[in-house]
């Protein structure tokens, strides 16, 4: 019996099983000490329920090194009530992506139509604007 972990493909920790068990999952950089915990429930809407435990960054966020950066799961214990600080999603950042390319000649056909909007007034997006808070890290 070998006394190392399984790797096969049954064996590895996939988001749901983790989250199903109601696991956190530790994030660390070797090379600048930094540690994140976060509820595997979380992330499951993140990333998917099949993606796996130890490639879900693959790199640290914070110094960029990826042979140093450690991901496992892990059980919360008593000791952690009150003392481990977890990560939550505050809400999701809309990031515009940009690419070069070369002008082409206009198609022909019909010109698409540009409409002036007025803004939309919505009061509760407002408020939600106002009290929205920095990510701290």
């Amino acid at each position: 019996m070998p006394k190392t972990p399984s790797t096969g493909f049954a064996h590895q920790a996939f988001l749901y099983a983790v989250a199903n068990a109601g696991m956190l999952v530790r994030c660390e950089c070797k090379a600048c000490k930094r540690v994140r915990h976060y509820l595997a429930s979380d992330l499951v809407h993140v990333f998917g329920g099949r993606a796996v435990v130890g490639e879900l960054w693959g790199r640290c966020p914070k110094c960029g090194t990826t042979f140093r950066w450690i991901e496992q799961e892990r059980y919360p214990t008593s000791d952690d009530v009150g003392h481990t600080l977890i990560r939550r999603p505050n809400g999701f950042r809309y990031i515009m992506q940009w690419v070069d390319e070369h002008y082409g000649p206009p198609a022909t056909g019909p010109q698409q139509q540009y409409h002036l909007m007025t803004p939309i007034s919505r009061p509760d997006l407002k408020a939600d604007l106002v009290t929205r808070r920095r990510d701290p890290s």
